[in-house]
């Protein structure tokens, strides 16, 4: 099995030596056996829960810990593809089974280097694909210190709508391009909006969206798909 760049081999002998016998003589199934590698393996390489690094537009490197875009094994799944391929007797590869995928393997950053990143901060976007800087612009996020502020994080686009309306509970704001990447929460662009960047999230931000000028939102929604990651921090 191929994990990334890591090759994970599962011999025949440690297959046998799942197997035992019972007082009775007869042999136990390896079922078990089969489970628990598999349950190791997501020990190993699930990203849920961990630290990531992250280096930011601006050079520097930092931590992030928040977020629902992981890598997590399908352990039954997996278990039940390597219990298929042992019946044969010739070698192969089994590839894994996610029920969550990042973009990368690699244990320090599964983020890959095709992204959205949000500097809640200084309310700056920038779009990336394959390393490639494609987008960077003003936005305004979550009015500050309120319990619309938008949360830091690692998440991705799950859901892309184009015309779209955004409905609360005291609001029902039409926009051209809707792109969801935590609950209700998501980027889009705001056509009610003639400034963006600078201190106007600290007084009049969003209900927690990115508000992102027309052109920007356009392209930013013409080049993602949904899975995409969305990197915030503040």
């Amino acid at each position: 099995m191929w994990f990334g760049n890591s090759k994970e081999t599962l011999t025949a002998r440690e297959i046998a030596s799942w197997i035992t016998e019972t007082e009775d003589h007869a042999l136990t199934s390896p079922e078990d056996g089969f489970t628990a590698y598999a349950q190791s393996l997501a020990e190993k390489y699930d990203t849920q829960g961990r630290p990531r690094k992250f280096r930011t537009s601006y050079g520097n490197t930092i931590t992030l810990y928040q977020g629902d875009f992981v890598w997590k094994l399908d352990v039954e799944e997996t278990a039940a593809a390597l219990r298929e391929n042992a019946q044969s007797n010739t070698p192969h590869f089994v590839k894994p089974v996610w029920s969550k995928e990042g973009g990368s393997l690699n244990q320090d950053s599964d983020i890959g280097d095709s992204y959205i990143e949000i500097d809640l901060e200084n309310q700056k976007v920038w779009l990336y694909v394959d390393g490639k800087e494609i987008l960077e612009t003003d936005c305004v996020s979550g009015t500050l210190g309120t319990d619309r502020e938008t949360p830091g994080g690692v998440y991705s686009i799950f859901y892309m709508q184009s015309p779209a309306v955004l409905r609360g509970a005291d609001y029902a704001s039409p926009v051209d391009y809707w792109m969801a990447f935590h609950g209700n929460i998501g980027l889009h662009d705001a056509d009610w909006r003639t400034t963006f960047g600078g201190d106007i999230y600290r007084t009049d931000g969003s209900h927690g969206c990115v508000n992102l000028p027309i052109p920007a939102a356009q392209k930013m929604y013409e080049t993602v798909s949904i899975g995409f990651p969305v990197v915030c921090y503040k």
